[in-house]
């Protein structure tokens, strides 16, 4: 079996106002097919997304997350 690649996004969350939110944040982009897991840190206000395939459209993660109430943005 050939072993895959995966790639990592950081994002910046603004927002997170609990554990909750985060475990909220968490859940949904790990529901994603494109996301293999994801890390929130809610105290740095930050995610960590690994990918199973480089992103064709990294906005969409941002997109789905902000759809939840947060704010969010690609750290560069």
């Amino acid at each position: 079996m050939e072993d895959q690649q995966a790639y990592r996004l950081q994002v910046r969350l603004s927002g997170l106002h609990c554990n909750g939110c985060a475990m909220r944040v968490k859940s949904t982009l790990e529901e994603l097919p494109e996301v293999l897991s994801a890390t929130v840190s809610e105290g740095r206000d930050s995610c960590e997304v690994e990918l199973r395939e480089s992103p064709g459209d990294p906005q969409s993660l941002v997109s789905t997350i902000e759809a939840l109430g947060f704010s969010a943005s690609l750290d560069s």
